[in-house]
């Protein structure tokens, strides 16, 4: 089986919903930016996280939203995360998720 296979990535992503409670019981708070992502916080006490899913099959620079510190990536559907002049640049159907440093 393939490490970077879509259903391993499915399996980490069960395993994360599992382990940490702000992604099934977090509140939800949808961010405005891009019309091709869809972004959202999850907040529970203090433990928060940053989702951004790109919707399209192009490449989607975000220079309007939130950008984050890049080592504190939870999980991705690509092996790492990519940077234009600065911008978060989300690949075709790309969706990558951060903590807020605290628990992850």
């Amino acid at each position: 089986m393939e490490p970077d296979s879509i259903l391993n990535y499915y399996k980490a992503l069960i395993h994360l919903r599992k382990e940490y409670p702000v992604i099934s019981e977090g509140t939800i708070e949808i961010l405005c930016g891009h019309t091709d992502v869809f972004a959202y916080w999850r907040s529970l006490n203090r433990d928060q996280l940053l989702v951004y899913n790109n919707l399209t099959g192009s490449e989607v620079v975000l220079e309007e939203i939130i950008w984050t510190d890049r080592s504190n990536r939870v999980i991705g559907s690509y092996p790492d995360v990519m940077v234009k002049d600065g911008y978060l640049v989300l690949r075709p159907y790309e969706s990558i998720a951060w903590n807020d440093g605290e628990k992850y």
